[in-house]
This record gives C-alpha cells, sequence and structure tokens, in this order.
C-alpha cells in the first residue's frame, strides 16, 4: 500500500519491483584507429543499437596515457624540461554527438576550456580527492625535481620498455591509466533529462571525440623554477625552449565501456510505441554549451560582445587567460599558496584570471540592454555569483566546488556568472526549460569589464605578450524530439 503524498515518503510500505531487468556493460572499440592516438587525432565511438543505454555510464577507457621527457639527461649542464600530463579531460578539444545521422550538439570548440571552468564551480573537494584524483588524474603529478625521477604506474622497468613510442621519439616522462568518466551535456548524467535512451528509437548514436594540441601540457624544469602566485611564468634557456615545443603526449588502446539494460515486462516497450503511434513525440532536455573567444585584450576597461539564439539562456560564464597560453611548451602555473586545499599546478591553457592587482576590479553584463546585475560589481561578487548560478546556496546540505581562496580565484580560477533560468531543487537541472529565450531574434549580449592590468609573458621561444583572452561560456537547453519511423527534431 503507498501512504497518501501528505505523508512522508518514510511512512509509506510499499515495493516497487522491475520484471524481467538485466544489465552490463559493454566494451566498444573505436572505429578509428585506438593502438596509438596522437595530439589532434580523432576517436570515433558508436554506440550499440537496438538496445536502452545508460547514458550516464559512458566512459573512454585509456590504458595507457604517456607524456615525453624533452631528453631523459641534461645537455650542456642544462637539465632537460618534463612534460606533466593534466587532468584527463585537458586532452579533449571537442567532443561531437550525432544520432542516426543527426548532429545534436554544436561541437563545442573548446570542450577542456569549458569542462575545466565549469568543474571549478561544481565539483565538489570529496570527489577531486577521491574518483577524480584515481580515475582523472585530478591531482597532476608534478612534484618530482627531476626529470628521471618519474611516475610510472607499472614501475622503471615500463619507460625503457615504452621510451620510444610517442609520435616524436622522445623519452617517457609519464604513462599513467585513466578513465574519463565525466561529461558535459548530453552525456552528463544531470545534464539531461533522460539517463537511459532506447536507441531502437532514435538509431545509432557516434561520438566522436577530437584531441587537443599539446599546448595542454604542463612543462616544467624543477620545482623552483614554477609560475609565482600572479601567475607569471619561468624563463626557460634557448635549448630548454627547444625540448619543452617538442613535448608531446600519446593515448595507447583506447576503448569505451557503457551500460545496456533491457525490461522485458513488456509494458516499457509497449508504453513507448503507444506514444510514437498516437501522433506524438518522445522528449528529453539536454544541457547545450557555446564559447566565445576574444584575444588581444589589453589593460583598462574591454567591452566583449557576443550574440545567441535559443530557447533558453540559462548562465554566461566568463573569465580571461593571458594570450600565452596556446603556446606549445609554456611552463606548468603554480596555484595560490593561500588555498587551503589545491591541486598545486595546472597547465597555463587552464590559467584563469582577473587580471585586477587592487580594488578597482568591475564586472557586469548586458542581456539585450538591460544590465545584469542593475550595477558595476565587485571581483567579489564575481565569486558571489558563482554560488548563485550553481544554485549553492544556504548553509544545510551545500555542496562546495574547487574555489578555496579569493586569491586563487582571482589568480588561477576567475570566472563571472549569471543566471537567467530558474534554480531547482531537487531535481535534474534540465527538467525545465525556464531561461531566456532568444529565439527569431538573436540575444544581443556584452560583458563589460574595467580594471584590468596585464603581464607581459614571454612563451618559449617567442616574442613577449602583453595582451589578454576573454572567454565567454554560455550554457543553454536544447530539446531532442523523437517521433515515429527514429524521426528526430532538434529544438536548440
Amino acid at each position: 500500500m503507498s501512504m497518501p503524498s501528505v505523508y512522508p515518503k518514510n511512512l509509506g510500505y510499499v515495493v516497487h519491483r522491475l520484471v524481467g531487468y538485466h544489465r552490463n556493460q559493454i566494451q566498444i572499440i573505436p572505429s578509428t584507429s585506438s593502438a596509438q592516438v596522437a595530439p589532434n587525432g580523432v576517436i570515433m565511438v558508436n554506440l550499440p543499437e537496438n538496445t536502452i543505454l545508460d547514458l550516464a555510464t559512458f566512459r573512454l577507457v585509456i590504458p595507457e596515457l604517456l607524456s615525453s621527457a624533452g631528453l631523459a639527461a641534461s645537455v650542456g649542464g642544462e637539465p632537460g624540461v618534463k612534460s606533466c600530463l593534466p587532468f584527463a579531460q585537458a586532452m579533449i578539444q571537442r567532443v561531437d554527438i550525432s544520432i542516426n545521422g543527426t548532429m545534436i550538439t554544436n561541437g563545442l570548440s573548446e570542450y577542456n576550456t569549458a569542462f575545466r571552468l565549469m568543474r571549478n564551480v561544481r565539483v565538489t573537494g570529496d570527489k577531486n580527492a577521491t574518483i577524480d584524483c584515481a580515475l582523472q588524474n585530478s591531482f597532476p603529478d608534478i612534484s618530482n625535481d627531476t626529470v628521471t625521477t618519474i611516475t610510472n604506474w607499472n614501475g622503471a622497468a615500463n619507460q625503457v620498455a615504452v621510451s620510444n613510442n610517442l609520435v616524436n621519439g622522445g623519452a617517457v616522462a609519464q604513462n599513467i591509466p585513466v578513465i574519463i568518466c565525466d561529461w558535459l551535456g548530453f552525456l552528463d548524467k544531470s545534464g539531461c533529462s533522460v539517463r537511459f535512451l532506447d536507441t531502437g528509437l532514435v538509431g545509432q548514436i557516434t561520438i566522436k571525440i577530437t584531441l587537443a594540441d599539446t599546448n595542454v601540457l604542463m612543462n616544467k624544469v624543477n620545482l623552483a623554477a614554477l609560475g609565482n602566485v600572479n601567475g607569471s611564468l619561468p624563463t626557460f634557456s634557448a635549448t630548454q625552449a627547444a625540448l619543452a615545443a617538442t613535448n608531446n603526449y600519446l593515448l595507447k588502446n583506447v576503448y569505451a565501456t557503457i551500460n545496456a539494460v533491457s525490461i522485458n515486462d513488456g509494458v516499457y516497450d509497449m508504453a513507448l510505441r503507444k506514444t510514437l503511434e498516437a501522433g506524438r513525440t518522445l522528449e528529453l532536455n539536454f544541457d547545450e554549451f557555446y564559447n566565445f573567444v576574444q584575444p588581444g585584450l589589453t589593460s583598462g576597461q574591454q567591452s566583449i560582445r557576443f550574440a545567441l539564439s535559443s530557447q533558453s539562456i540559462n548562465k554566461i560564464y566568463g573569465t580571461f587567460r593571458h594570450d600565452s597560453y596556446i603556446s606549445r611548451g609554456m611552463p606548468a602555473v603554480k596555484y595560490d599558496p593561500s588555498s587551503l586545499y589545491n591541486e598545486g599546478f595546472q597547465p597555463s591553457y587552464f590559467n584563469f584570471r582577473s587580471f585586477a592587482t587592487d580594488g578597482s576590479f568591475r564586472w557586469q553584463y548586458s542581456v539585450n540592454s538591460v544590465n545584469r546585475p542593475n550595477y558595476l560589481a565587485a571581483e567579489i561578487e564575481a565569486l558571489g555569483g558563482v554560488l548563485n548560478s550553481e544554485n549553492k546556496l544556504g548553509t544545510e546540505a551545500v555542496t562546495g566546488n574547487q574555489i578555496f581562496s579569493f586569491q586563487e580565484f582571482r589568480n588561477n580560477k576567475f570566472a563571472a556568472g549569471i543566471r537567467l533560468n530558474h534554480p531547482i531543487d531537487g531535481e535534474n537541472r534540465t527538467n525545465w526549460v525556464s531561461g531566456f529565450d532568444s529565439r527569431g531574434v538573436s540575444a544581443q549580449m556584452l560583458w563589460n569589464v574595467q580594471g584590468m592590468t596585464v603581464p607581459s609573458i614571454t612563451p618559449p621561444g617567442g616574442s613577449a605578450i602583453t595582451t589578454a583572452c576573454a572567454y565567454v561560456l554560455v550554457n543553454t537547453t536544447s530539446t531532442l524530439k523523437i517521433g515515429a519511423g527514429r524521426q528526430l527534431m532538434i529544438i536548440n
């Protein structure tokens, strides 16, 4: 007997049963070469057809993720440059998902940047220090002071065995196994309103993963030479710069896994097919992301313009990086030491900064000429806005994020965010479409910032750079409509 809804659920006495339920994990070998995948390479995965897939269990398994050491010994009295591996998702430049030939995602051009930004504001410290550390290399090993003192998961003998397998022929600095189990958007358990999808209704799902360039690596000579708290980077010698620029990474023997289920009571299949036969559609909502990149920004006041047409603009995040972030061979950046609990170091590519040096930094968004907030907000309010955007408000059962001090926020994890959709408590965040609707006429948006001071940084083998790059990430909700005969329609 189930109790009336006016009583707490723990007063009810009822047994729910799924009849004929079966579940199994399936290994999927990519249709592209999986023996060795180099930077900028492509991994194509075709998910099983005519089964119910648990989308939240999609994993990319990388038994061996390798980075190069430049040289294993010194040259001319100078130590070699060790290349350290960042968090696993840093290797992914783009993820494209199509169903039965219909592209359902917009193919975010800097997927890894978006993932890192959202990880900073969403992921809790406990998850980062346990699951992410063990599976996704969230605490990159960069503590060793010499190139020859390296971490290989199956011993030093493996270094010799694989030392010539990097595409540039260099020595191996690191060789670790990782499993990429967290994703943005359609494959995110909280980013899709339907976790289980019957591919018999939609056709084959194809996931195309494009790897990033080598500029996502962390290069170092020794611990003392790493960047200071303001993000300034050490200067490599000409020899070390040449080594750093050739450092590389490689993925070996990659495969994917996903869980498939079946419910053999006939009721589930009948319910879905009756809906389609009646001329109605099945609908699912999922998170979508768009990014806008504007380089060449100088100190002082800046206005970053962007536009988007969507049925639901949910959140807007803005941050800055130094224009040198795209250079190969950049040294690793040290996190601000005021942070109580952090990962120590990160690639220059993902070092998000406000470029503020005092209390004069101000920011404000404008959406179709409406200012949000309606005043120029202080730098500290950007950190407060992150809590509002991710609905991390209150004192009871509130999960944290990856920002552990204001100085770390300013120098390493800056993000100014606003929320335009309704916050949902205790439900999947895509169950409701409630954001700003800009269909028909694209929303004209502006991010105004003042009080920036951009330092000069010289990348390895290059000239001094004195400009910054703005990165704006917009989160929207898209809807996939499924009709009879595997007819699909996307509403962005």
